[in-house]
């Protein structure tokens, strides 16, 4: 699965804050200054500090430092050990994380480290961990197990599509009969009509305002859509009263319920607010032609003087594995209601084919009092490198249009 850092959404410039240092911590840094007394200028990421360093070292070298704090004011050592022995994972798990730790320029204590390498040994997967573990120092956020798997949850974007086949097949090979709702919602929400109807199974999606409902139904259903009252339980809290009995549930449904558990909470992060600018991201699995395909939404919008959106502007991105062009990447920018689409998909795209529905989406924009200056088509090349990039910083601003 590509990894794709949606929660790195690059804001507002983040002010330097003097770090409390705690006895024990160890960071990677580099000598600037020395005097005669012993007291030393050290580089430790964008900021410097002074401190009295017990150890001969040498200007402008680097060195793995440990704190001792003494009231209000520390002293450095020198790090006993080898650089390979400070953390205790495999060498490719070990070289990476070190790696990490001198970049981001934070101070470690022993057990963040600790954690760190059970998370490696649990996840297999170098990257994402350690992109989660930034992600967890950057909004700084509690290092604990429940929160690292929300986050990792977040940065692996597994797909619905994979993680609902994989719960569904767990809970029908488990003898409880209690599970018969979770997969009938599973059902509904995969497209499949369960009873007298389903939303999605009649779901024409050429028709704007059925799209609408049917998005709005996977959101309230999944429960991705907090902020929304179900008559009915979503299945995030069908899947938060199997994990009261966790310890009771046979491994293979629960690590299914949690995987997608996680999933869906996860969403939690992907959405920002800082003053004047809001951040929101989505993923649902859309049913199409038979067929679940994960689209992600990502929405950039500020708020005016009075508080509320400004239509004027705003940058969407829609992400979505299309059945017929393949992996496309749709960006919308509208600056004073003038709006720019960039349509890039695996498959090239006839003009004389989307030129309709191109005028159908002039026509419909001016209703809404907004105008369609530009659309350009072009083939995407390397999904898996410029798509990162492109969700981290949300530049240059991103929607889909209905081909």
């Amino acid at each position: 699965m590509d990894i794709l850092p949606y929660g790195f959404v690059q804001t507002t410039k983040q002010h330097e804050q003097p770090i409390a240092f705690r006895s024990g911590q160890i960071f990677f840094g580099k000598v600037l200054q020395l005097d005669a007394s012993g007291y030393a200028k050290v580089q430790l990421g964008n900021g410097n500090i002074t401190a009295k360093i017990e150890a001969p070292i040498d200007v402008s070298k680097e060195y793995w430092f440990q704190v001792i704090k003494e009231g209000d004011s520390i002293r450095l050592t020198i790090l006993p050990e080898k650089e390979g022995k400070i953390f205790g994972g495999s060498v490719k798990q070990s070289n990476w994380f070190l790696s990490a730790i001198k970049e981001w320029g934070v101070p470690f204590d022993r057990q963040m480290i600790s954690l760190a390498e059970k998370w490696f040994k649990e996840t297999g997967d170098v990257k994402g961990t350690t992109e989660a573990i930034r992600w967890m120092i950057q909004d700084k956020l509690p290092f604990t197990d429940e929160i690292f798997r929300t986050v990792f949850a977040a940065v692996k974007r597994d797909p619905y599509s994979h993680l609902f086949g994989r719960l569904a097949n767990a809970l029908s090979t488990s003898p409880n009969d209690d599970y018969g709702t979770i997969l009938q919602l599973l059902q509904k929400l995969t497209g499949k009509k369960v009873g007298d109807s389903n939303p999605l199974a009649d779901t024409n999606w050429e028709k704007g305002e059925d799209v609408y409902r049917a998005i709005r139904f996977l959101l309230k259903g999944i429960g991705i859509d907090a902020a929304t009252t179900n008559s009915s339980p979503s299945l995030k809290d069908l899947l938060s009263i199997v994990l009261e009995q966790k310890g009771s549930l046979p491994k293979n449904v629960s690590k299914a319920v949690q995987s997608l558990y996680d999933r869906i909470i996860s969403h939690q992060l992907l959405n920002k607010e800082e003053d004047p600018y809001v951040f929101i991201t989505f993923s649902i699995p859309l049913p199409l032609k038979g067929k679940s395909y994960d689209a992600t939404f990502q929405w950039q919008g500020k708020k005016g003087e009075d508080g509320k959106i400004d239509p004027n502007f705003s940058r969407i991105l829609f992400d979505l594995q299309m059945p017929q062009i393949g992996k496309t990447l749709i960006f919308m920018n509208v600056q004073n209601r003038m709006i720019s689409l960039q349509v890039k998909s695996e498959q090239k795209v006839m003009k004389s084919i989307v030129q309709p529905y191109v005028q159908g989406l002039q026509q419909n924009l001016e209703q809404k009092g907004y105008y369609l200056s530009s659309v350009q088509f072009e083939v995407l090349r390397n999904y898996e490198q410029i798509a990162p990039e492109t969700f981290a910083t949300f530049q240059p601003g991103k929607v889909d249009l209905k081909i």
